[in-house]
């Protein structure tokens, strides 16, 4: 039996069925209330396939960041989010993290023109991260870069690493997560 989350519009009793609260599915950012918050309780997005339907994001949902809406500083709840996987594909814009932290078990992908702003923790997203495209990734926080999944970065991607917000350090030990995506002929990793 399938559970649905019902969204109550007013005094009128009007509802409107969200979409079935399961975890896994593909939704896209469009944040409808306008208060840039990513929660488990807003309709800021729409399930791929559903047009302009709402839909609340619930833990293990497949997110993806584009230029659907366009590109905010998006808040996270303070128990943080989980993801099955999230993609930033924004061509223009920022889109920029901050406050409770991402987790699960899919990998974050950053891809595109467009710029992504890592001020959270990510130290639990097991599937590590993967940055291709000419946009910046800026990561301003010690746990930004996560701790159990590799950080992949490929040629020619752009990268901007806040060593303060590392707590002041360059050590191989903050960067050991950071791995070139190609080696060159030198076999040395091309970035």
């Amino acid at each position: 039996m399938r559970r649905y989350r019902i969204l109550y519009a007013g005094l009128a009793a009007a509802c409107a069925l969200a979409r079935p609260a399961s975890a896994g599915d593909p939704v896209i950012w469009d944040n409808n209330t306008g208060n840039s918050t990513w929660n488990t309780t807003s309709p800021n997005w729409h399930k791929v396939g559903d047009g302009n339907g709402t839909a609340i994001f619930v833990n293990g949902d497949h997110a993806t960041f584009s230029d659907s809406a366009t590109p905010v500083s998006v808040a996270i709840q303070g128990a943080g989010v989980q993801v099955g996987s999230m993609t930033v594909s924004n061509t223009s814009g920022t889109y920029a993290f901050t406050g409770g932290a991402i987790s699960g078990t899919g990998t974050l992908v950053k891809s595109s023109s467009g710029t992504l702003t890592l001020s959270q923790d990510n130290t639990g997203l097991s599937g590590g991260m993967y940055i291709n495209g000419t946009g910046y990734t800026y990561f301003n926080a010690a746990v930004a870069l996560g701790s159990v999944g590799s950080v992949r970065i490929a040629k020619r991607s752009l990268i901007d690493i806040n060593f303060a917000g590392l707590g002041g350090s360059s050590s191989a030990g903050d960067l050991s997560r950071i791995n070139p995506t190609s080696t060159g002929a030198s076999g040395k990793g091309e970035w």
